[in-house]
């Protein structure tokens, strides 16, 4: 076992992806600051509204002075690109240029000890195709996990990191789950009748064209891979998002801790997937449970994007109102 405790580990690439959220980025990008990678890219969307420009000028003035060594690269549209094209374009051109890197969010609050472990993970699994990513994320606090991470078949995106090998494996379109034999393997992969059910209704979403995203289209990915990710033993990253892309959920606003606390890492001696940890997670996240009709009325309204857009001006609304009380 290698002491990572004294090595020092560099802090690999980072791609840090903002809009028009300026006290998040601060919260994150001061993160970012302390971690001071040589290597810093920048991705931005533009407005999508005139009465938008300013505050993602503003946004952007957040990210505008680097006072560390750094080579600073900045990708910003002019024009709104949305969700699903500027996470593409963004991570296409990030690993244009580097071949592993950190992916945050601007809303992705992550802890210190995040970035040594995810450049630890990305240089020993640099040449293992059956590794797809690294996570910062672990939604179960209370799962015991022997050693300093587990392989797991959820892909997280709230702060992970990945290699270029991975990445280039993304189809935005999916084109293949049209395919019987992917609908075939994805029953193998999940045991679980809800699973597949849960899995199948959002690959349809974004094979039609219904579903704008594109962390969708990445968990297709590494699903039909048949890949595996890095999941540490502690939460790493913790999503402050409480309106925007992200919000609401049980799994936001988790506590961090350093992942370092207790030495160097415990690395587990085979790659085997952490079946208990995963059936936890799914029992946790996706298991139906009782009936209830209004759960079930708002799953179906949140469906439309023109929902989504009324219930976070609603969710604005009320946090704004609530700050002024």
């Amino acid at each position: 076992m290698s002491d990572s405790k004294n090595k020092v580990i560099e802090t690999p690439p980072i791609v840090f992806i903002i809009f028009n959220r300026q006290d998040y980025t601060k919260a994150v990008f001061a993160e970012i600051r302390k971690a001071q990678p040589k290597k810093l890219f920048i991705v931005a969307d533009g407005p999508r509204t005139p009465s938008e420009e300013a505050v993602c000028k503003e946004t952007r003035a957040v990210v505008q002075t680097i006072d560390w060594p750094c080579e600073v690269h900045r990708n910003y549209a002019e024009k709104n690109l949305g969700l699903k094209e500027r996470f593409r374009s963004g991570l296409n051109w990030f690993f244009e240029n580097v071949d592993r890197g950190i992916i945050l969010e601007d809303d992705c609050l992550p802890h210190p000890s995040f970035f040594k472990f995810a450049g630890e993970m990305l240089e020993r699994y640099r040449d293992n195709e059956r590794i797809m990513m690294i996570s910062g994320d672990n939604f179960l606090p209370d799962f015991k996990i022997e050693n300093s991470y587990c392989f797991s078949k959820f892909f997280s995106i709230w702060g992970w990191a990945t290699w270029q090998r991975a990445w280039r494996k993304y189809d935005v379109t999916i084109k293949s789950w049209e395919l019987p034999e992917s609908k075939a393997h994805l029953k193998k992969i999940y045991p679980q009748k809800y699973m597949v059910t849960y899995a199948s209704k959002l690959f349809d979403g974004i094979h039609s064209g219904k579903l704008n995203t594109w962390d969708v289209q990445w968990l297709y990915t590494c699903l039909m891979s048949d890949s595996l990710c890095i999941i540490p033993g502690s939460n790493l990253v913790s999503n402050i998002g409480v309106y925007g892309t992200h919000q609401g959920g049980s799994n936001q606003n988790l506590p961090t801790e350093d992942i370092y606390q207790h030495g160097a890492l415990r690395h587990p001696n085979s790659i085997e997937l952490a079946t208990e940890y995963d059936r936890m997670f799914y029992e946790k996240n996706f298991a139906p449970g009782p009936f209830n009709i209004r759960k079930w009325i708002i799953s179906i309204l949140v469906e439309y994007e023109t929902i989504k857009k009324i219930y976070r001006t609603m969710v604005r609304l009320k946090n704004f109102l609530a700050s002024k009380i």
